[in-house]
């Protein structure tokens, strides 16, 4: 029976080193910046899961992972550190996370996954299980698919995926998340903006959309949404903005669309909206048009940041700044830099000039 007992002891005990083995695989001395709870930082170089027993006493409160060899976060590659609030992982060559690569954090309020160029994928049952997250950062890496719901039911409040390589935004994984204020896609590959895009997030304050490829905004895809600090939508392929974008009355403080292939924009667009401030350069604004809206930004105290071009017959024609639009005098440098630049833009137009010749401002 003595015999049985110590060979059953053994079997638990090789299959729990296997466990550890295949959980923590490829933690072997990593160092780990810590940040204990008395506010004393210290480095420590470990060669098993993160957890307390590994931390030489330490009661840790953040914990910096940077520019180590970490292909893959297992399950339970983090775990039981419950004064935890902030961890991250920076340049660490992340291939995959498993789902249950954290666990028992009940504190955790900031997590940073970032510059790990072969992260390709965020699946379910990774940052969901917990309650208490509040930013979450995952930009800087390659991830083009999360699964669906992988965010939803979170308390979320900050949101980076900036510097990926998406193709497309899926408001079902943020569903039942409501908290997101601060909302970054900055720097992706997206080119559409879906109509339920951000009916989950009634709290959203910031919106960064900015060097996309977004070509089509869906109807109502800000319903619901009251109040704006910045909305930026710059350096995509918006050629217009329909008025139903914005079903009802959306303060806005800072609008940013420059950087667009815009020709207008409507009356009936800017009345839904409340704009503290705008900025529309480097667009293809016709000149025909350009009065129109900047009467409009004007008799509503709304500011116009930087220069902007108007253009008549697809080449430009006149230099605007502040709320005048008037063309240059022959013969100056202005005028020699617009015929420059002419030559130039005919080429890029010519395609522009087919599919628009029957546009008319409204």
């Amino acid at each position: 029976m003595g015999f049985k007992c110590k060979l059953l002891f053994l079997i638990l005990v090789i299959s729990y080193s296997v466990i550890l083995t295949e959980c923590c695989r490829g933690l072997e001395d990593v160092t780990l910046t810590i940040k204990d709870k008395t506010g004393i930082w210290s480095n420590l170089t470990v060669s098993a899961c993160i957890e307390r027993k590994i931390l030489n006493g330490l009661t840790a409160t953040e914990i910096y992972v940077k520019n180590q060899y970490l292909p893959t976060l297992g399950k339970d590659f983090v775990r039981h550190l419950v004064k935890l609030h902030t961890l991250k992982f920076q340049n660490c060559s992340i291939k995959s996370i498993l789902p249950g690569a954290f666990r028992n954090l009940p504190s955790i309020w900031l997590v940073e996954i970032s510059h790990n160029p072969k992260l390709t994928l965020i699946q379910g049952g990774i940052f969901d299980i917990f309650d208490t997250i509040h930013i979450l950062r995952l930009n800087n890496n390659n991830i083009n698919t999360i699964t669906d719901e992988a965010l939803s039911n979170m308390t979320l409040t900050e949101v980076d995926f900036s510097y990926n390589n998406f193709s497309e935004f899926n408001p079902v994984w943020f569903a039942y998340s409501p908290r997101i204020r601060q909302l970054n896609f900055r720097n992706n590959r997206i080119t559409k903006i879906p109509k339920t895009a951000f009916e989950d997030m009634m709290e959203l304050e910031t919106i960064e959309f900015q060097n996309n490829k977004i070509y089509y905004i869906g109807s109502g895809a800000f319903r619901r949404l009251k109040s704006l600090k910045l909305l930026n939508l710059s350096n995509n392929r918006l050629k217009s903005i329909g008025e139903n974008v914005f079903p009802g009355k959306l303060t806005v403080e800072t609008l940013n669309i420059a950087g667009n292939y815009l020709h207008d924009i409507p009356t009936e667009l800017l009345e839904k909206l409340i704009i503290s401030e705008i900025y529309l350069d480097y667009n293809y604004f016709f000149c025909s048009c350009y009065n129109t809206f900047m009467r409009y930004f004007a008799e509503n105290d709304i500011k116009v940041r930087k220069e902007a071009n108007c253009y008549s017959n697809y080449l430009p024609v006149c230099l605007v700044s502040g709320t005048a639009c008037q063309e240059p005098p022959p013969n100056t440098p202005e005028s020699r830099k617009i015929e420059e630049l002419s030559e130039k833009l005919k080429t890029a137009y010519r395609l522009s000039r087919d599919n628009d010749k029957d546009f008319k401002c409204t």
